[in-house]
């Protein structure tokens, strides 16, 4: 079964990018061609200031939502139950008692292309893997790689052309709000974006930068441009204070030197299943998931005082796998 889905156009908009995410931390990948803006969050950041999540007795008011639920009257029990449950915000006229969640900013690369054509925007669901690729006609074949890395728990980002040398601009940034102050700094090969929500939550996201071929430069405020390189990748990371802490110190995504990059995107190289003799079956699911998947795996075998022994051999046959 096919388990990528495929565009053959950039997103008209920002429902329409392919996801990637830890859990912690994520990003919506749109897959513009000349200046691509992913747009990154984190799980708890959010406005920061009014969380007030208690409400009046409202139990006695679920014996009417009922009558009318029994009685058919379907449009008036929605009512009444909105009205008694709902709470305030939404279709209410009452202001919410809860913040909403904020974008934590967005990282932005600028490429200095011209007209383009083939192009695809992928999200393959079994490795979580989002591919943006097009032809340049300027150049050979362009591929930005996105993925949300379990292990690191952090965003990385491949930029590559097939090893031909290309040049691009990278920084981050978040749309104006008169209530988040801002601050950017840059480094040799790092970016920093901080963030204060006016009386509420603290943010920081940061970008390393690694590189195969020609340099790094910074340029105008807040932005590095790479010159020439062959290979780029961008690890991301964001960190809040909801825990009390500098946001800054939850950044802990190191930079990917370009030759581990296959490494990241294929996942686990191998596995080990180790098994008791005695139950044998309760390694069974294991052995399967690995062979479905085609994930190497070795098998190891546990020794216990007074158990029968088995030669390997045995157990090689008794699970049906090759030598």
């Amino acid at each position: 079964m096919n388990s990528t889905i495929w565009m053959n156009r950039p997103a008209s908009d920002w429902l329409e990018g392919l996801p990637i995410g830890t859990g912690r931390i994520a990003a919506m990948v749109p897959g513009y061609v000349r200046q691509e803006r992913i747009g990154l969050n984190h799980e708890w950041l959010w406005h920061g200031r009014d969380r007030y999540r208690d409400t009046e007795p409202r139990a006695h008011l679920l014996s009417e939502v009922r009558r009318l639920l029994w009685e058919e009257r379907w449009e008036e029990a929605a009512q009444a139950a909105n009205d008694a449950f709902g709470g305030p915000g939404g279709i209410s006229p009452g202001p919410n008692r809860v913040d909403p969640y904020q974008p934590a900013g967005d990282l932005c690369i600028e490429f200095p292309h011209g007209p383009f054509s083939d192009y695809r925007r992928s999200l393959d669901l079994q490795t979580g893997v989002v591919e943006v690729s097009y032809q340049a006609l300027s150049g050979g074949r362009c591929i930005r790689t996105c993925v949300a890395d379990l292990v690191r728990d952090a965003l990385y980002i491949r930029l590559y052309a097939g090893g031909a040398p290309f040049d691009c601009a990278v920084w981050l940034d978040r749309q104006h709000d008169p209530e988040c102050a801002l601050r950017h700094s840059v480094a040799a090969a790092e970016l920093n974006l901080g963030g204060a929500i006016s009386g509420g939550t603290g943010f920081h996201v940061r970008c390393r930068l690694s590189h195969s071929g020609g340099a790094l430069q910074p340029v105008e405020a807040g932005k590095l441009a790479a010159r020439g390189v062959s290979d780029l990748i961008l690890a991301v990371d964001v960190g809040t204070t909801v825990n009390y802490r500098d946001p800054a110190d939850e950044c802990r995504a190191e930079a990917l030197p370009p030759e581990q990059w296959d490494d990241l995107v294929r996942g686990a190289i191998g596995a080990v299943v180790l098994i008791d003799t005695r139950r044998l079956e309760d390694c069974f699911p294991a052995v399967d998931y690995f062979e479905e998947h085609r994930i190497p795996f070795v098998v190891g075998m546990n020794c216990f005082d007074g158990q029968v022994s088995h030669s390997p051999d045995d157990v090689r046959e008794a699970l049906a796998v090759s030598p």
